[in-house]
């Protein structure tokens, strides 16, 4: 997704007026579509709140997103909603999906996969938005297999170049 200057702005200015850390928009929709609603109205544009969500994600990677500093509202973190057991079930069937977790995040119906496996695994109903983010947390703390080789990311790919990878893929299955 391309934007120019003006939409760019108005976008940031969106996000700073909400204060949702990007990680949290995933798991508020309701924010999200405010924001993807408010951004259509005023650019005229008519965009999908996940691909909006991952042109956020994208300019934060490339460090060309704004910070919220204090300004953040604070979430409960989605880990902490489930219990050790269940935390080693999603590991599991993270495993199991052989999906990365961007994947997971940018395709609803690997999402939709995912709660299911989980529910049939632990007998327990999470929505994608606790899951998905539970995902990302483990991640972040090294709790999750990688699932593809790891590559070494070139200079003009960025560190981060997966992610737009992901996106491209998802258009072409689409």
């Amino acid at each position: 997704m391309k934007l120019n200057d003006e939409q760019k702005l108005s976008l940031e200015a969106l996000y700073l007026h909400h204060a949702v850390p990007l990680d949290q928009l995933r798991r508020t929709p309701a924010v999200l579509s405010a924001i993807t609603s408010a951004f259509n109205n005023v650019t005229g544009l008519e965009v999908e709140p996940g691909e909006l969500l991952r042109y956020m994600i994208t300019r934060r990677k490339k460090s060309q997103w704004p910070t919220l500093g204090d300004r953040a509202k604070r979430f409960p973190q989605a880990i902490k909603q489930l219990t050790e057991h269940q935390r080693s079930l999603l590991r599991d069937v993270y495993e199991e999906l052989d999906v990365t977790s961007d994947e997971i995040l940018l395709c609803p119906k690997f999402a939709k996969r995912l709660v299911a496996l989980f529910a049939e695994r632990s007998g327990a109903i999470f929505p994608s938005n606790v899951l998905v983010p539970a995902l990302f947390q483990l991640r972040k703390r090294g709790m999750l297999p990688s699932l593809r080789e790891e590559t070494v990311a070139t200079a003009d790919a960025g560190a981060f170049s997966d992610i737009a990878e992901v996106a491209r893929r998802h258009r072409a299955k689409a």
